[in-house]
């Protein structure tokens, strides 16, 4: 508002020959003013910064108004000032506003009263021609229809193009490049360490070892390396571990699924302790089913699940889950039991952390967090049960066609690999693999001996991994 009615006061200044100065011009010549009082720098005396916080905002106002042609009263208010020499001392300097009509006058009169320099102000013209039109002080942008029709050259019109669009193909081929260089930098890396991993599975009897942290592959050797020596070591000790799938992840434990949890950055001692009392953790995972079971017969048979992302929750954090909820559906249960019914068996139900919301997954679980409380669980179940059986039959159905159209579009398409991102739901891998058969033409010759996973970005893993997004068709022409 206050820049318009300052456009308005410089055409009025300008009819009569007289230039009025922007607020922009009036902020600039001021600044030195501003350096010289600014409240900021009275810190240490309280009553002189106030004092020129109130000055301030009087000065101010009464700036304001002559910007926007109102009348004045006369001003007079004290400020404080350093001392230039002796920063440590301040002196006070009364200015006196009087009836002042233009706001050059009275920017110069606060100068004047503050000793302060005039240079800026004196170098803005004061003037104007009678006939002059005021000119903005930056480039004109003209809706691009002047430009067509008034036929000057419309110097935006390079900046506007938008760039075109990439193609799949040309992403493949600059991809397919960098991701060939990593994979044969890091081969024998690799070659390596699946060599390392059958040994130790074969010493040990073990069901898998994988690696399920998001650290890179050579980390992964590392940690291979110090757990053939820890088993070298104690290879007695750790016998019973035959038949186990070990992960080195994030965590250090027994997950729910029974997997046995190596953190990749603890050291060889923590996981040895581990490993030696692997059988503690596991009564908390053998009374799982129990409770379980109990939630199940509370809310009229349904099925309770564990995903296969569960395999790096821990049996404990699990189990305080489940009586957690147990209890809390056990306090409604009296009052609600009724409501849910006839057996819900069909049905499947997932004990997710507290922190998470309740809510249906895509595949037709209930996602329920162990802090929720019983009598709105029940009640989202009875409302959502009908959608959540259709989802699961539907998930159902399409996890089969997902898994027929994998093979066939790596078979198809000759790539080494074809794996997908287990968060991807079943639908968004149908539409990958239907769009890209469709293209099988243009990137068969691309994608020959890859090793590609469906993600939700495009990049290239250290090792030589094609990471495709599922939606490229939107984003690639």
């Amino acid at each position: 508002m206050l820049r318009y009615l300052a456009g308005q006061t410089r055409w009025s200044a300008q009819k009569l020959g007289f230039r009025q100065l922007t607020t922009n011009e009036t902020s600039v010549a001021l600044r030195p003013f501003y350096f010289a009082i600014h409240p900021d720098f009275f810190g240490q005396y309280p009553k002189e910064r106030a004092t020129n916080e109130d000055s301030l905002k009087k000065v101010g106002q009464y700036l304001e108004a002559l910007h926007s042609r109102r009348r004045t009263s006369p001003l007079d208010v004290t400020v404080y000032m350093r001392e230039p020499r002796d920063t440590q001392a301040v002196k006070p300097v009364k200015i006196s506003l009087l009836n002042h009509t233009d706001v050059r006058s009275a920017v110069s009169r606060i100068l004047q009263c503050c000793n302060l320099s005039l240079e800026y102000l004196t170098s803005i013209p004061n003037k104007t021609a009678l006939q002059s039109t005021y000119t903005p002080n930056r480039p004109i942008k003209w809706d691009p229809t002047y430009y067509r029709y008034t036929g000057t050259h419309n110097p935006y019109a390079e900046r506007t193009q938008t760039k075109p669009k990439r193609t799949f193909r040309g992403w493949l081929i600059d991809s397919i490049k960098k991701a060939e260089e990593n994979d044969q930098n890091t081969k024998h890396v690799r070659e390596e360490n699946e060599k390392l991993t059958v040994q130790i599975c074969d010493q040990l009897q073990l069901k898998s070892l994988q690696w399920k942290s998001e650290w890179g592959y050579r980390n992964y050797r590392s940690c291979l390396n110090t757990f053939a020596r820890l088993v070298q070591e104690n290879q007695t000790k750790l016998s019973h571990l035959k038949g186990k799938s070990v992960y080195f992840c994030d965590k250090t434990g027994v997950s729910i699924l029974g997997n046995v949890l190596l953190s990749a950055g603890d050291v060889s001692t923590d996981w040895l302790s581990m490993l030696t009392n692997v059988s503690r953790h596991e009564e908390t995972l053998l009374g799982l089913p129990d409770l379980e079971m109990t939630l199940s017969d509370l809310l009229h048979d349904i099925q309770i699940v564990r995903r296969p992302d569960h395999g790096i929750v821990m049996a404990k954090e699990y189990d305080k889950q489940l009586r957690a909820l147990i209890s809390s559906v056990n306090r409604c249960w009296k009052a609600k039991r009724d409501v849910l019914g006839g057996s819900l068996n069909h049905l499947q139900l997932v004990v997710e952390t507290s922190s998470g919301p309740l809510a249906i997954s895509t595949s037709g679980q209930f996602l329920v967090p162990s802090s929720c409380p019983g009598s709105i669980l029940i009640d989202f179940i009875v409302n959502n049960r009908h959608k959540a059986n259709t989802l699961l039959k539907e998930h159902e159905r399409k996890s089969i066609k997902t898994e027929a159209i994998l093979h066939k579009c790596q078979s198809e398409l000759d790539i080494c690999s074809l794996e997908r991102d287990a968060s991807l739901p079943p639908d968004k891998i149908l539409t990958f693999c239907e769009n890209l058969m469709k293209e099988a033409y243009n990137v068969k010759d691309l994608l020959k001996g890859a090793r590609v996973l469906i993600t939700f970005h495009s990049s290239i893993s250290d090792d030589g991994k094609l990471l495709v997004p599922w939606n490229w068709v939107d984003i690639y022409d």
